[in-house]
């Protein structure tokens, strides 16, 4: 049967375009997939509902490119992180993370496909009606791959993960709200953020985000290059030796690599952008493409910032303390804001998808599945309100990142009015 067959089958109320080639082949419906095939057949499926779906490649390639969801608070974090690490050393890191990063999504489609490989073979891909409406996460490939205990770690440390960067969204909005109004605490300003964000529960799946996603890209792209032009327009010239000076000690070394594993890291809702694809096989040059653009988000402004300004930029967590505040700055603070309410909705999806498979109503109508979503929500603020914040990382990373945030604690007091100001 050819690819146009399978799919007019699809469209009459058949089953999924797959399973009727794949059974015409065989008397008993059972035959070895190549990727080849898988591929080209998801391509024929691509082409029938592209106009009612979404998700093609370049869907993909906005949600890579737009930052990695997270990059919002950490590409503001980042030329801290380089003062910190020492400006050579964040540099090189930096190379090094991010290759890694394009491998590893590389490894990530191979585990999908494999998953979806198995489940298509035995007929549990496709729903009643055809495509299916169940989305994949993270837990549920290695739990299907690998068995269930490395499926409860992995949901664990991807839940943790996915809360900890949740409430750090919360958190660098009111940070940089607080730099365009001074007047207001960031306390006061995460109170307000918290209360917004709630809407992140009528978001439907992450095919609903394609513009979002586009105005996330503006926003990262004009901060990275206002932050290069400021630095080079201020008249102040390179300052050395304080620029390019080595780190002050092993735990300043790495709290700014925590920072840089962040940064290039958080794969963990890279399924749930798959399975929003037509063609998830393509998710793999968008990691790599996304790589390059990302790399450009994190190293240009962080490279010039620490060069101008060594002093400020060892000092302010945010880079928007370090610079003089102009108008310049007040449009890249609403632009960021912007792409941290988006990274919020988009950290938030697996543990919605989460909850709602729980209850066995991820394939319901979204009347049932959006208000059984609020406990999530109003749960996730509880706790940014009493002041719990995960610190992602790994190895020395981490212990210096609990270390410093003690440090902290005992300078500012939980929830402070005013933390770093």
């Amino acid at each position: 049967m050819t690819d146009q067959a399978a799919v007019a089958a699809f469209k009459e109320g058949g089953t999924d375009p797959l399973t009727v080639a794949t059974k015409q082949a065989t008397n008993d419906g059972r035959i070895p997939i190549e990727a080849s095939s898988l591929e080209r057949l998801e391509e024929a499926e691509a082409n029938a509902f592209e106009q009612t779906r979404g998700g093609g490649a370049y869907s993909g390639k906005w949600t890579g490119r737009w930052g990695k969801w997270q990059i919002g608070q950490i590409m503001l974090s980042m030329p801290n992180a380089y003062a910190k690490m020492g400006l050579t050393a964040g540099l090189v890191l930096s190379v090094v993370s991010g290759l890694i990063s394009a491998y590893t999504i590389v490894l990530l489609v191979h585990l999908y496909e494999e998953r979806k490989r198995r489940l298509i073979l035995s007929d549990k891909w496709y729903g009643e009606k055809g495509a299916s409406k169940s989305i994949t996460q993270y837990h549920e490939v290695i739990t299907f791959l690998c068995g269930r205990f490395l499926g409860a770690v992995t949901i664990f440390f991807v839940m943790l993960n996915v809360f900890g960067i949740s409430v750090a969204q919360v958190i660098a909005c009111s940070s940089d709200a607080y730099y365009w109004r001074t007047s207001l605490s960031k306390r006061t300003w995460a109170l307000v953020f918290g209360a917004i964000l709630q809407v992140s529960v009528l978001v439907p799946t992450l095919r609903h985000t394609r513009v979002i996603n586009i105005l996330g890209l503006i926003g990262t792209t004009y901060t990275v290059w206002w932050l290069v032009i400021a630095a080079a327009a201020s008249g102040r010239g390179v300052q050395l030796p304080e620029a390019t000076a080595g780190p002050k000690s092993l735990q300043l070394f790495y709290t700014g690599f925590g920072v840089l594993l962040v940064a290039y890291g958080g794969h963990n809702i890279s399924f749930e952008v798959m399975d929003g694809m037509n063609v998830p096989k393509k998710y793999r040059w968008v990691g790599f493409v996304s790589f390059l653009y990302i790399f450009t988000l994190t190293v240009p402004h962080s490279t010039a910032v620490q060069l101008v300004y060594p002093k400020n930029n060892a000092k302010y967590g945010n880079v928007y303390g370090a610079l003089p505040h102009t108008w310049g700055m007040n449009i890249s603070i609403f632009l960021m804001i912007l792409h941290q309410i988006c990274a919020f909705i988009y950290y938030n999806a697996p543990l919605f998808y989460l909850w709602e498979k729980m209850w066995g109503i991820h394939e319901k109508s979204l009347w049932l599945r959006i208000p059984s979503r609020l406990p999530i929500i109003v749960f996730a603020f509880n706790w940014f309100i009493i002041g719990v914040y995960v610190v992602n990382g790994t190895g020395f990373a981490l212990v210096y990142s609990i270390k410093t945030f003690v440090q902290a604690v005992h300078q500012y007091k939980f929830f402070a009015e005013c933390y770093q100001c």
